[in-house]
């Protein structure tokens, strides 16, 4: 057999082919995972904006976090010195930090009830002051 009839692409062909295809493959995925996370805003705004309930609230966490580590393993790639597509990584980029930061606000959120709740089970005020005194009547005369 002569190296004339042999078919097998080179190794750097390759590569050349595996590496167009992850960044075709990459990009969508990186699309979808950011309509993911935009999707997300609008549920927030259906179902977190005015008193969220405490089993929504941890519904988001975890879709969050889901979504901040898919978002680390994208980061990974794009963050690399030889990924050559910029605009997809500044993309992935703003979709992990936007994320990051729904975390810390709805976190808060939560932070902020359990703290309440807390204070309430102590008996101290809604604003965290000193327990309320009960109400004593003022006699008329003197003690």
């Amino acid at each position: 057999m002569t190296a004339e009839t042999l078919t097998l692409p080179l190794a750097t062909d390759c590569v050349g082919h595996l590496e167009k295809r992850l960044a075709r493959e990459l990009e969508a995925e990186a699309e979808e995972w950011s309509e993911c996370a935009s999707a997300l805003t609008l549920w927030e705004d259906e179902h977190l904006l005015d008193s969220p309930a405490e089993d929504m609230l941890a519904r988001h966490q975890a879709t969050v976090e889901r979504l901040l580590q898919f978002g680390k393993l994208l980061s990974s790639v794009v963050e690399h010195p030889g990924f050559p597509d910029k605009k997809l990584a500044a993309m992935v980029s703003a979709t992990h930090q936007m994320l990051q930061d729904k975390r810390v606000m709805w976190q808060g959120v939560r932070s902020v009830r359990a703290a309440a709740c807390m204070r309430r089970r102590q008996g101290y005020g809604a604003q965290g002051g000193l327990p309320a005194r009960p109400f004593l009547p003022v006699s008329a005369g003197p003690l």
